[in-house]
């Protein structure tokens, strides 16, 4: 019982989710541009209500923000989604992060 603790404790099962958000394509549709995203936890701990935030930016100044809420990431897996924006993406520069979540 004490060796599965030890080991149960060290695998980082319990540890702080680790979230990773990158864009996988952007679409130009009727109402703007879609950003589809991949989102992974590559922590030992399920995640609920994440928020995932995109930024279009130029230079220091955010021209444009959206968000989006996936409802479930597993441990060590990946969900996708998207996000909307009414400019072009690729005129200026997208970031996408997670910026919370809560424990299922």
């Amino acid at each position: 019982m004490l060796s599965y603790l030890v080991i149960d404790g060290l695998s980082g099962r319990n540890g702080i989710a680790r979230i990773v958000v990158l864009p996988l394509e952007v679409a130009a549709t009727e109402g703007g541009y879609v950003v589809e995203f991949a989102a992974a936890n590559s922590a030992g701990q399920s995640i609920a209500a994440v928020e995932i935030e995109g930024e279009l930016r130029s230079g220091d100044e955010v021209v444009e923000e959206s968000s989006a809420t996936l409802d479930y990431i597993p441990q060590k897996s990946r969900r996708k989604g998207a996000l909307i924006f009414r400019r072009n993406p690729e005129a200026y520069d997208l970031r996408l992060f997670a910026s919370g979540y809560s424990e299922p």
